[in-house]
């Protein structure tokens, strides 16, 4: 699959948005496996340093984190279990130094790059203004 889709509808939509949306095979490798950047959608974000990595690890779990690094300081989304595809596995998002369940967090593997994308933004509670 040469493009990876990251979205979520539930907690981890709230605090790790940025690193959502649409990845791209590299030739890279990494343990063996191809690894995926996070596409930029202008010119602005890809001269930026925050880039989103997502590969596998020697024991075959996909993580997703800044740089590629695999330090957890720098790691943001995990699967729970080694799979040889990362569309195919349940995925943990970490928030304060703690891994957390987000059951719609979900990786969706696509066979061309789409033409158009649409984002929806919306909270899940109604928020108190002064």
């Amino acid at each position: 699959m040469p493009f990876l889709l990251i979205t979520s509808t539930g907690p981890a939509a709230d605090h790790m948005c940025d690193s959502f949306g649409l990845y791209r095979k590299t030739e890279e490798m990494k343990e063996g496996r191809h690894v995926y950047k996070q596409e930029h959608d202008s010119k602005e974000d890809e001269n930026g340093d925050d880039d989103y990595t997502l590969f596998s690890d020697k024991k075959g779990v996909w993580k997703l984190s800044l740089n590629g690094t695999n330090s957890d300081e720098y790691l943001k989304l995990k699967a729970t279990t080694p799979r040889e595809f990362p569309t195919s596995v349940k995925w943990q998002y970490y928030y304060y130094n703690t891994w957390c369940d987000d059951p719609a967090l979900a990786v969706t593997g696509l066979s061309e790059k789409p033409s158009e994308c649409e984002v929806t933004i919306s909270l899940r509670q109604d928020i108190v203004r002064d």
